[in-house]
């Protein structure tokens, strides 16, 4: 904050720079990723919130040290300049005393009969929205694939699709390349860096000859931060996310030169949640983020996805009103 580091943001919660002292605060939430409680090291709370379902808190004796920290209903950010109080979704600012997103979706051709300033289809107590577009989590381990010849370890990543707010999956997967060989795992190949990646699939795969998400920067060109072998940063063309070759668990089993790829056995699925509507079923209209995570940062937000998948397929069961014919009075 005004060139001065203040906080450190982990996949627990926080670190907060307090002169020479770091100081950590973590966070405790609900099946929807709300950030209902932030405990310090001694397991103090510092900040509780409860929310109203469509994210605006509730105040008084519900609410504790509101100032604390920003970060609240689906874990984003309330932004509490001028007076506004959205929260920031990325994509499109969000309004939870409306329930609205301020501006109209991108993908509101997609889903044509709910509002285009909707939130979760209006239904926010078994939905999330994390971007507010369509989102994909490639979830992966921290370390390269053992790539020896032994079946069923190509393909190491989680792979979770959020469309309107319900999550898909999960698909098996990989964000590593091929490794030069089944007795060196190391890769000859660029990987691509950890972080949100916006991506379409205008352009397919391979010339637009078979089915593929394409990663682009924010000028929509087919550009992506990467890392070569010798850990330097580079810029990585045409990334794609598309099918492996198999999951015999040799060098080149997942057929990446740099690519995400999805489990041959899975890919139909995956490609499921998709608009292929152009030339040859190939290309199509779908826009969104993927999110590319590794090591313990993915494990806790495959923990998370999991959580809230789980509500999803299996809500509480509402209670039934009854009718006047059951009731009886004695």
């Amino acid at each position: 904050e005004d060139g001065v580091l203040k906080w450190i943001l982990t996949e627990e919660g926080y670190v907060e720079k307090d002169g020479g002292n770091y100081n950590h605060y973590y966070y405790l939430k609900d099946h929807l990723g709300n950030n209902r409680m932030v405990l310090n090291s001694a397991g103090n709370i510092v900040q509780a919130t409860n929310y109203y379902p469509f994210g605006a808190s509730m105040a008084g004796e519900f609410e504790t040290g509101q100032e604390k920290q920003p970060y609240k209903f689906n874990g984003k950010e309330l932004d509490r300049m001028q007076g506004l109080d959205w929260y920031d979704y990325g994509a499109r600012m969000y309004n939870p005393t409306m329930g609205r997103f301020t501006t109209m979706d991108p993908l509101a051709e997609k889903y044509y009969s709910i509002s285009p300033y909707a939130y979760c289809a209006n239904n926010p107590i078994n939905a999330i929205d994390p971007t507010g577009m369509d989102s994909i989590h490639v979830l992966d381990q921290g370390t390269r694939p053992l790539d020896n010849g032994t079946a069923g370890q190509t393909y190491t990543a989680t792979i979770y699709v959020t469309q309107n707010g319900t999550i898909y999956g999960p698909y098996n997967g990989s964000s590593y390349p091929n490794s030069k060989s089944n007795t060196d795992n190391s890769t000859k190949y660029n990987t691509v860096d950890e972080g949100d990646h916006q991506y379409n699939n205008t352009s397919g795969h391979s010339g637009g000859t078979k089915k593929g998400l394409n990663l682009v920067d924010s000028n929509g060109n087919r550009n992506s931060p990467g890392t070569d072998p010798d850990g330097n940063s580079v810029t990585m063309s045409y990334v794609n996310v598309h099918s492996g070759a198999s999951d015999n668990g040799n060098y080149s089993s997942r057929g990446s030169q740099g690519c995400v790829t999805i489990n041959p056995s899975d890919v139909d699925n995956f490609f499921d949640n998709f608009n292929w509507s152009g030339s040859g079923g190939n290309t199509g209209t779908s826009t969104g983020t993927i999110f590319i995570q590794r090591g313990s940062e993915a494990d806790a937000t495959k923990t998370r996805l999991q959580e809230q998948q789980r509500w999803q397929q299996n809500p509480l069961v509402p209670i039934p009103t009854p009718s006047l014919t059951t009731i009886r009075i004695r």
